[in-house]
């Protein structure tokens, strides 16, 4: 099984509509590696984090429904084939719009997501997420890998 880092992700002087956004990362939301060549989607302790992590979204104060479906049971977290998390766990910095954990809702446009990972066996990073009211879903900014063994 692959050992997964995250060193040296970060943004650079993002700005939305001229704002700056400071997102505040959890590189080690993974974790080490799983014991015993474990995947990470059968490793008790990433599943715990990204748990507690949707379990954190879904119990901010005017979370809107759009952000409540995707959150909605941090208990059901590892019991499908893939799971979703973040390296972003709030926006630090004062924003166009209002945040919640790493998805940003700004009236007019839509809602922005920052570092969104998806692992189903491989592991999909999008730094950059869009749904802009007129456009649709943009994805901007992504990576995907399936890890590098090592010893």
């Amino acid at each position: 099984m692959p050992s997964v880092t995250f060193l040296g992700t970060r943004f650079e002087n993002l700005r939305i509509a001229g704002r700056e956004v400071e997102p505040v990362f959890d590189l080690g939301i993974c974790g080490p590696k799983p014991d015993g060549d474990r995947p990470y989607l059968q490793d008790p302790g990433f599943l715990n984090r990204v748990s507690q992590q949707h379990g954190q979204i879904s119990n901010l104060s005017g979370l809107p429904d759009w952000a409540r479906q995707q959150y909605h049971d941090s208990a059901a977290v590892g019991q499908a084939r893939e799971v979703e998390c973040s390296l972003v766990t709030n926006v630090a910095q004062a924003t166009p719009g209002t945040s919640f954990g790493h998805m940003l809702d700004i009236a007019g446009f839509g809602r922005v997501s920052l570092a969104e990972l998806r692992v189903d066996g491989a592991f999909h990073l999008t730094m950059v997420g869009v749904d802009t009211d007129q456009k649709g879903k943009r994805k901007i900014a992504t990576a995907d890998a399936n890890g590098k063994t090592v010893p």
